[in-house]
């Protein structure tokens, strides 16, 4: 499983600020490389675009690793539960 999560709201919104960012300026960054010098000015709504899709990237890969997070965690149980009742049936 993965490690728990360490930081409170604040940390966490922080980051988030700090990441999108970061990502404000990739985007910006790629637009204009692939388009030409000051395109992504001219084009706010790219920029817009590109925030919403790595924001949408990031969130499903998130909620991706929580349902493995979960399955592993279901396994585990299932195997714990399993090993008691053969061990109450021995009894």
């Amino acid at each position: 499983m993965a490690d728990k999560i360490g930081a409170g709201w604040v940390k966490l919104a922080e980051d988030a600020f700090s990441q999108t960012e970061t990502n404000f300026h990739q985007a910006i960054e790629v637009i204009d490389k692939k388009f030409g010098k000051d395109y992504a000015k001219a084009h706010p709504e790219l920029i817009g675009a590109f925030l919403q899709a790595s924001a949408i990237e990031l969130n499903g890969t998130t909620i991706g690793a929580c349902i493995q997070d979960l399955q592993d965690g279901f396994d585990d149980l299932a195997d714990r539960i399993g090993f008691l009742a053969e061990n109450i049936d021995k009894e």
